[in-house]
């Protein structure tokens, strides 16, 4: 009786771990739908060169209107900001923010925050829904 008992137990913990696992594994198809826009692999690239920076990426948007928003700073400060629509029907954009040298007051490295999200029909980030961030050297 005691040994039926644990088997039953046994395999009641094992069947929820089975169940457990099973919906871990289905989450981020729909964590990435609710998440929705993100930027997609490989996600942002950054370049300076000449006199120029430029950074791309690809955002996948779903159903979502988007907005992608550029900030760079420098020393803890931020220097600019530069924001997109994308996104206006759904489906994925590729986004490209270019800045002139001349915008940076100092040689150096910067680092750059990329943000993507969702805004309302008036033109209003309602959500910042994923980020990425790294740095770039202005010579």
């Amino acid at each position: 009786m005691i040994a039926t008992s644990r088997i039953r137990r046994t395999v009641l913990a094992a069947a929820l771990c089975a169940t457990a696992a099973g919906a871990a594994v289905a989450a981020p198809q729909s964590a990435q739908a609710a998440a929705a826009p993100y930027i997609t692999v490989p996600g942002v690239h950054a370049s300076y060169a000449g006199n120029t920076a430029v950074f791309t990426a690809h955002i996948q948007c779903a159903d979502w209107k988007g907005i992608a928003a550029l900030k760079v700073g420098t020393q803890g400060v931020r220097i600019l900001t530069r924001a997109l629509y994308i996104c206006e029907y759904g489906g994925t954009a590729n986004v490209r923010f270019t800045i002139s040298g001349d915008q940076l007051p100092v040689d150096g490295k910067y680092q750059y925050t990329l943000l993507v999200g969702r805004h309302d029909a008036d033109g209003n980030v309602t959500r910042w829904t994923h980020s990425l961030s790294g740095f770039f050297t202005k010579y």
